[in-house]
């Protein structure tokens, strides 16, 4: 039997492919015009077939989508993910990915819209914020002095919130475990240049401050980002008072009190510094010496010179106080800051703690202590410190009676009661009425 010609063979597969293509829906208009001249139709022109256009998709806009579809991206990683190495890992792989897309991605549009601007990826430095935290947070800070390293090598610049992340995330590792490894002197060197990068950051933005119209388009461009993602020199703030933190935790205590100095300085110089710095009202804020004072307390020194440097601290928070007041400004002191204070000054000498945070309830929130002088307390005018806060109200009055200052417990809960439309309550606080009755059994004997 003689074989078959090729063509015979392969004839019943083209009939098949023919017809499977000649059902399927048309994918373009060319497509449905051929499909009508193969059938024989009336050749039709008012067919619209919907085309995906390319000019709207390659937008510079798209850019930003995209690295905030990033950040997305690896949040949804951060909650799927319990263990946090598979957390950093995964999310690290990601990161890269998409930084290489984005660069494919700029490409294109550049070549597009026949472009020679370069765009900067500042809009990704939310995601690589947040994967610095993940590998500090997996146990692992040399991971994320790599990232950070990286970081500057894409072409985004570290914000302030970078390094404010870094410095507290940091800090939290050095109070629990890994005190050790941030005290190497690798480590140390690496912390002074994070400092000088914050620093390089805290002066470009006090010059922009000072003279906004003296940048170049191009730096002028990018301080827009940068302010964009800054939203408020706040955040430069925030990040100084971390990297005191993490100084304080390493039991660097002495060079947190210079960058205290540096930032604040004591007392109001009337020269002219060298370098431009943001105004003394962004520092001496209360999460800054509320946050230092805390550090402080939980130094390892002894108990003498913490005493002097917490009241050295609160003198100069006084004075702060005082030109607050001046300015027309509300007082910087809230409950937070009062607990704070309170818990600090108890340390050490009983008599001398005493008399200082009966001055200081005396003073900021005019409570009348008879046990004191007149000219000892000098209230303000009109306290914006009430007594809303119940541990507040339970540490002061616990304090007291840890003393034995009987009457001074009886003058604070008195004034708490009396000023209860302003705040809280203490008859509904069961220890207070608890250490007020106790009080009272005290001095009536």
């Amino acid at each position: 039997m003689s074989a078959r010609p090729w063509w015979r063979l392969a004839l019943p597969r083209l009939f098949e492919r023919h017809a499977s293509t000649k059902s399927e829906p048309p994918k373009s208009v060319v497509n449905f015009r051929n499909m009508q001249r193969r059938r024989g139709g009336a050749f039709r022109t008012d067919v619209r077939v919907e085309r995906k256009s390319k000019a709207a998709v390659l937008h510079p806009d798209t850019l930003r989508q995209h690295m905030f579809a990033t950040s997305k991206r690896i949040s949804n990683i951060v909650h799927q993910e319990p263990d946090a190495m598979a957390r950093f890992k995964k999310s690290e792989a990601v990161l890269m990915e998409r930084m290489t897309e984005w660069r494919t991605l700029a490409r294109r549009i550049r070549f597009h819209h026949k472009s020679r601007t370069s765009f900067i990826p500042q809009h990704g430095a939310a995601a690589w914020n947040h994967v610095i935290l993940l590998a500090i947070r997996a146990a692992s800070p040399t991971a994320a002095w790599h990232l950070f390293c990286e970081m500057k090598r894409q072409g985004i610049r570290p914000t302030a919130r970078t390094y404010a992340g870094f410095f507290q995330a940091l800090s939290e590792q050095a109070r629990a475990s890994l005190h050790d490894t941030l005290c190497l002197p690798s480590w140390n060197e690496r912390l002074s240049k994070l400092y000088e990068g914050l620093e390089q950051l805290h002066q470009e933005a006090a010059a922009q401050t000072a003279m906004p119209d003296a940048l170049s388009p191009h730096q002028a461009a990018q301080q827009r980002v940068l302010h964009e993602l800054e939203k408020d020199p706040a955040s430069i703030a925030t990040a100084f008072r971390h990297y005191m933190t993490l100084l304080c935790a390493l039991g660097r205590y002495e060079e947190a009190l210079e960058v205290f100095d540096h930032l604040c300085p004591n007392g109001y110089p009337l020269a002219q510094h060298d370098t431009p710095r943001l105004p003394r009202k962004h520092f001496a804020t209360v999460p800054m010496y509320t946050s230092l004072l805390r550090d402080l307390g939980l130094c390892r020194m002894p108990m003498s010179k913490k005493q002097g440097l917490v009241r050295e601290i609160w003198r100069r928070w006084q004075d702060d106080i005082a030109m607050s007041l001046r300015r027309g400004a509300s007082p910087l002191l809230d409950e937070t800051a009062l607990k704070t204070l309170v818990w600090t000054l108890q340390m050490g000498q009983p008599r001398t703690c005493v008399q200082d945070i009966c001055f200081l309830l005396g003073t900021y929130m005019g409570v009348p202590f008879r046990s004191l002088a007149d000219a000892e307390v000098h209230p303000v005018a009109k306290p914006n410190v009430h007594w809303n806060d119940t541990a507040l109200l339970v540490d002061v009055l616990t304090f007291f009676d840890q003393q034995g200052a009987h009457s001074q417990l009886i003058d604070c809960y008195t004034h708490a009661k009396n000023e209860a439309m302003h705040g809280l309550d203490p008859s509904t606080v069961p220890k207070a009425v608890a250490l007020y009755k106790k009080a009272l059994s005290q001095t009536s004997r």
